[in-house]
């Protein structure tokens, strides 16, 4: 398996691939799973700031 050209179009919409991939003790993500993980911290990181700002959060 070729590695994927960094700036390829096609790569997050490629049906084929796996969200998750386990190779020889690493996990690989694919582009769209890594921007849907980073897109959750920061919404739970905006949220849990807010609460610490008014208060709210020990």
């Amino acid at each position: 398996m070729e590695p994927r050209d960094f700036f390829s179009a096609s790569a997050p919409d490629d049906p084929a691939q796996k969200r998750f991939r386990f190779r020889d003790g690493r996990v690989y993500f694919s582009r769209r799973t890594e921007r849907q993980i980073y897109f959750g911290f920061t919404i739970v990181l905006v949220v849990l700031g807010l609460l610490a700002r008014f208060g709210w959060l020990g």
